[in-house]
């Protein structure tokens, strides 16, 4: 999203009280300011800055501030990129307590990134984060069910996951339960279904979904076959 900009009177005097505050156990002061020094939300972006300032939060046992200071070295954002030295902050921030950070640490798990690719670990962190309310993980986790990654397949579990990360406002997973719904992952298709989910991953601005959604338009699947409407949809998400 882009940050709009604010009146000088409109920012927050907190970065001032969180830097005199940010020393000892005081280590949410530290996360709280590196965000903003990452993100530049009422001070000048400095990713060097948020770099200090969430390893000073990290080394104070906050363990989101591991987390993100991992995802700067995943990225190489201010950083050269180095997975190894992202994967140990995540475990790291995972033990510490940052559910959010266990379900990144599934996710290279996942994919090998920095770790032994370990397919049964990532879905035990996945669980845990899900579990803990990281909405948008439970349709990560959903989809390892759908596709039998680290156990059986079971299409009815990975719909259950995937609809809860869909309420939960992940358009990602309403789109994935689309393609499931529309696929008959478990049950017959439901293109019909499969129309409002991709519709709602599309309005979320998810392009999936509207490719997905253009797919059901060109072959007159659980909406009218409409061509307009196709190419214009496969048109919105090519220029996006």
């Amino acid at each position: 999203a882009t940050n709009q900009s604010r009146p000088s009177a409109a920012i927050d005097p907190q970065p001032t009280l969180a830097a005199a505050e940010c020393s000892g156990e005081r280590a949410a002061a530290c996360a709280t300011l590196a965000r903003r020094y990452e993100q530049g939300h009422g001070v000048p972006r400095d990713l060097s800055r948020a770099h200090s300032l969430y390893e000073q939060a990290c080394d104070g046992g906050h363990g989101l501030a591991c987390g993100r200071l991992g995802r700067l070295y995943y990225d190489g954002r201010g950083v050269p990129q180095n997975y190894e030295r992202a994967a140990a902050l995540f475990v790291r921030g995972c033990g510490q307590g940052s559910l959010e950070t266990c379900g990144i640490l599934g996710y290279v798990h996942a994919h090998g990134q920095g770790v032994q690719q370990d397919y049964a670990r990532a879905r035990v962190l996945y669980r845990q984060a899900c579990d803990g309310g990281v909405l948008r993980i439970c349709g990560t986790l959903g989809m390892m069910y759908a596709n039998g990654r680290a156990g059986p397949r079971d299409e009815t579990r990975a719909r259950q996951l995937l609809q809860q990360a869909c309420d939960g406002g992940s358009s990602e997973a309403c789109s994935n339960l689309g393609a499931i719904y529309d696929g008959g992952l478990g049950s017959p298709p439901d293109h019909g279904r499969a129309s409002e989910l991709f519709g709602r991953a599309c309005d979320d601005g998810y392009l999936m979904g509207c490719v997905n959604l253009a797919g059901l338009y060109l072959n007159g699947h659980g909406v009218p076959q409409d061509y307009q409407i196709a190419r214009e949809l496969f048109g919105d998400a090519c220029d996006s």
